[in-house]
């Protein structure tokens, strides 16, 4: 028994191992031990898809800065009253219309939404690239790798 593992219960070493809950616990136990609790399924493996096979990734739009600059000047919204019906802090807001930061884009679309503009490009070629910092980090070196093969392609 290379892989034998040992049940929490009776103590046995078994090749199969099942998560159970037995009176407010879990434990690994064996299947004859699984029947005095229950048995807690495992998740389904994600298997996420390339870059290549699936929708193109979101990113912000080069000009968001200044479109959120002029958005917020034309409702005449300070930025003190903008960071409060985002619930998000002023600084943060100061940063972006600085240029200093991109927006997650989780916080682009509570923007989007507020302001009514349009900050989330959809994978455009015109998408911002990953040299400024970001809250999320959402791309992967590989996925810059992968768009820049498909881009000379």
């Amino acid at each position: 028994m290379d892989d034998a593992k040992e049940c929490d219960m009776c103590g046995r070493q078994v090749n199969r191992i099942v998560k159970c809950r037995i009176e407010d616990s879990i434990l690994n136990v064996c299947t004859n031990c699984s029947e005095y609790g229950a048995v807690i399924k495992a998740p389904k493996p994600v298997f996420s898809r390339s870059v290549s096979d699936s929708v193109l990734p979101e990113s912000i739009v080069p000009d968001a800065a200044s479109r959120i600059r002029r958005a917020r000047e034309k409702q005449n919204l300070s930025m003190e009253l903008l960071a409060q019906k985002l619930k998000e802090k002023e600084s943060i807001l100061h940063r972006i219309e600085q240029g200093k930061f991109i927006p997650p884009i989780n916080l682009a679309r509570k923007i989007e939404r507020v302001l009514r503009i349009v900050l989330v490009d959809k994978g455009g070629a015109d998408s911002v690239e990953n040299n400024a910092p970001t809250a999320t980090g959402a791309l992967t070196l590989g996925d810059l790798l992968k768009e820049k093969l498909e881009r000379k392609n």
